[in-house]
């Protein structure tokens, strides 16, 4: 259940305090942070906000990509607790229950791999709700918009005969980059996935520039690609959640990041058939629920994607850019990892261009005497040096659009 905080024009104070409150031990998410700009442009004398905190953990390799480059040097056992605050419109029903997500922003989601994904935004997934024993007790009925960079973009599943143990979030024809997925209960009880553990399970994934709270300090948020259509383009057409095990850090409910994506695990599950809508994420009832996990999971181990697959693009698809200036968003990175998909992306940071269609890095060419390299500053290919000519008539022949910035 919410609880309404009357935030004050002391919001600073309050911010300071409570984050110095939060540590590690204090995994149970007591904190309150007075974010009341924002919400509201106008003088904060006493705007009343209603705000649903919840707290997720990311895998280990979700934070090594999210942070790349910020120097944290985690050790296997390390897992980090990320809180962010989802706005909420109204109380809601005692019988209601509101899932909120946070989309990528504009152009993260712009993929030259898979047409037509054109933008972070999208439909807003669908939700259906399962109790314990994976039977069926809620849906969502009602289909909306989350644009690129929503922030709180809500559904509601309607008079719940009790509370929702699992959570079935299906795709939309238009695909989004989920960010971040939360939910409260009208028990009180808080509860929240991130996108990051997309690249953690080897799903499709991509960067976003939506900040989650961090315990020492922000950190910015991978997205998950879903959508109806993943069946055929390979990502994800449903995820089921078990929020209940993403409420505590790792060595809380006595697991490592590696259960998450195990075959057999009850927390997280990513589906890529076509109509996901029972427990198992079949479309088919008469399957049970854990041959369907098993045989998903055995086909995803043997039929990962590589970086070939992402290459099949449209004319036109690559002109769009990411240039950010964030540490955490590795140009090397993206181009090493098989299963990241979205628009090419320079990091001002690395000083590298990372060229999506065939995972190419180019350095910059203010730090190179000679071989092909990024012109960051009339943003297009170049070469330098012997052969600069022959090299040039290989690269890739793209008219680039004005980037999307990231950072500045």
């Amino acid at each position: 259940m919410d609880q309404k905080l009357i935030l004050s024009l002391d919001a600073s104070a309050q911010l300071a305090k409570y984050k110095a409150a939060a540590s590690l031990a204090q995994l149970r998410l007591e904190m309150v942070i007075a974010l009341a700009s924002t919400f509201s442009s106008a003088p904060i004398n006493s705007i009343a906000v209603d705000m649903a905190y919840v707290g997720t953990i990311l895998g280990l390799g979700s934070i090594t990509g999210s942070a790349a480059g910020l120097g944290f040097l985690m050790g296997s056992s390390i897992i980090g607790l990320v809180s962010f605050a989802i706005g909420k419109a109204q109380v809601p029903d005692p019988n209601d229950i509101t899932y909120s997500f946070k989309i990528g922003l504009d152009g993260a989601g712009y993929n030259e791999g898979y047409d037509p994904l054109a933008g972070a935004g999208g439909g807003a997934p669908g939700v259906r709700a399962f109790d314990n024993q994976g039977r069926k007790i809620g849906q969502t009925r009602h289909r909306k918009k989350c644009v690129d960079g929503q922030d709180y973009c809500t559904q509601v599943v309607k008079d719940m005969p009790e509370q929702p143990a699992y959570a079935l979030i299906t795709g939309r024809s238009d695909p989004v980059c989920v960010a971040a997925v939360g939910v409260t209960y009208p028990s009180g009880d808080k509860y929240g996935w991130v996108g990051n553990w997309a690249h953690t399970c080897s799903q499709p994934w991509y960067y976003s520039d939506i900040d989650a709270q961090y315990e020492n300090g922000t950190i910015k948020l991978d997205c998950v690609w879903l959508g109806s259509k993943g069946y055929k383009k390979g990502y994800s057409t449903g995820i089921r959640i078990h929020f209940p095990e993403f409420k505590q850090g790792r060595e809380a409910n006595g697991h490592n990041e590696a259960y998450y994506c195990s075959p057999n695990n009850t927390a997280l599950a990513f589906y890529k058939n076509k109509s996901p809508k029972y427990f198992d994420g079949s479309s088919v009832r008469d399957r049970t629920v854990r041959k369907k996990i098993e045989k998903d999971a055995k086909k995803a181990i043997k039929k990962r994607p590589t970086s070939n697959k992402f290459q099949k693009r449209t004319v036109g698809m690559e002109r769009r850019w990411i240039q950010s200036h964030y540490a955490g968003h590795s140009a090397k990175f993206l181009c090493a990892s098989e299963t990241a998909v979205g628009p090419s992306l320079t990091s001002m940071m690395e000083r590298a261009f990372c060229h999506m269609p065939d995972k190419v890095l180019y350095p910059f060419c203010s730090d190179v005497k000679s071989g092909t390299c990024w012109d960051e500053q009339a943003n297009k290919f170049d070469a330098k040096g012997p052969g600069a000519i022959h090299a040039r008539a290989a690269l890739p022949d793209v008219e680039f659009e004005a980037p999307i910035v990231w950072g500045k």
